[in-house]
């Protein structure tokens, strides 16, 4: 992963990727958006859809990064390039994909985390059929992508889509075809919260790790969708507690028969959900309970803090069992419309209809080259 290398008309390069015929040529552009010569980048956050699992990924480009795009034109293709960050040889693969795009109803900064709630009133689908994702040799550095046939991929549009300026919204849904890991280059304000903990799990997890709450820094901005996870006991019950502020000093539960485990926050909220064992895991690995939050995309919220714990509930041949995670300070970062681009991505839907709604990442985006005319 790298900062994008500014483009200018007089480039040409993007016809090894398109496979556009000289012929229509005349009168084509392409632009990376944004300038990024002083963006920094982040790995790459989540499988791109097609490549080895379904899923939906909408994509949401602010004025900023189109500023190189007249007003109105015409586009013509969209392509993506690998993530330099893994420099592991990529194997060939391919993908059913399905592309629709339209001038979004809101901005970046605002957007949902259900897909439809995000595009305009014309939406268009500009794709839909296979796409072959090239056999990429191992890299010699992290800069080494570039938009040339082993690095990227391009969708070409069946009709040029209108743009008129505002906010793009790229919505993209794909299965694997022939599965490969196939990472894509994303861009990022780099702009995070901050998570501190606090006491210690109990209960039989206890023999794993003491931390047993988990969620990225990442998510702690404004209108981002926070992952809240837990490892507990397998086929159990998951309580998350929300609330303000910590209980000092904490309440043991000693008296409810959890020896051993402490209240750490004074609930002002709380959302259950089931403790599961994903995948194939072995007969004493822990359940995983989780939970998403979305947050208001509000600007009054950056800097502000909100505690949280789990309580894990599971039941033995003498009765039900209690125990608790660490507890969690979260600590919220970023700011409003500070970077204009913001992904929504679905979880994995292998073997189901392409999913309705998706977690938010405001400020995060794959970096993309768009052709028009």
């Amino acid at each position: 992963m790298r900062p994008t290398t500014p483009c200018t008309a007089a480039v040409f390069v993007w016809v090894l990727a398109t496979g556009f015929s000289t012929a229509r040529l005349v009168g084509q552009h392409v632009v990376v958006p944004p300038d990024a010569a002083t963006r920094d980048a982040i790995d790459s956050p989540d499988p791109f859809p097609g490549t080895y699992l379904t899923s939906r990924q909408q994509v949401l480009l602010g004025p900023s990064w189109l500023t190189s795009l007249p007003q109105p034109c015409a586009l013509l293709s969209v392509s993506f390039r690998r993530d330099g960050a893994d420099a592991r040889a990529l194997a060939a693969g391919s993908g059913q994909l399905t592309l629709r795009v339209s001038s979004a109803a809101v901005a970046p900064a605002r957007a949902a985390e259900r897909f439809e709630s995000n595009h305009g009133s014309a939406v268009t689908t500009v794709f839909a059929g296979t796409v072959a994702f090239p056999a990429s040799p191992a890299l010699a550095h992290r800069d080494e992508p570039d938009w040339g046939p082993q690095h990227s991929f391009t969708l070409a549009f069946s009709a040029p889509f209108p743009y008129a300026g505002g906010t793009l919204c790229l919505d993209i849904a794909g299965s694997p075809l022939q599965s490969t890991r196939w990472p894509v280059d994303y861009h990022s304000d780099l702009l995070v919260g901050r998570v501190q903990r606090r006491g210690a799990a109990c209960g039989p997890v206890r023999t794993v790790t003491s931390k047993t709450a988990r969620v990225s820094d990442w998510a702690l901005r404004p209108g981002s969708s926070i992952r809240l996870s837990v490892l507990g006991e397998r086929s159990g019950a998951a309580v998350l507690l929300l609330g303000t502020s910590f209980l000092t000093p904490p309440l043991p539960l000693d008296f409810v028969g959890a020896t051993g485990c402490e209240l750490h926050v004074q609930p002002l909220l709380s959302l259950s959900t089931a403790s599961s064992v994903r995948g194939a895991r072995g007969p004493n690995h822990p359940g995983v309970g989780e939970i998403v939050v979305h947050m208001p995309g509000e600007p009054g919220i950056v800097g502000s803090d909100i505690v949280a714990q789990w309580l894990n509930v599971a039941s033995t041949t003498y009765g039900l069992r209690l125990s608790t995670s660490d507890a969690l300070q979260l600590t919220f970062g970023g700011g409003l419309g500070s970077y204009d681009a913001t992904t929504v991505t679905s979880e994995r839907a292998d073997g189901l209809p392409v999913p309705l709604a998706g977690r938010v990442a405001a400020g995060h985006a794959p970096v993309v080259r768009i052709a028009y005319r």
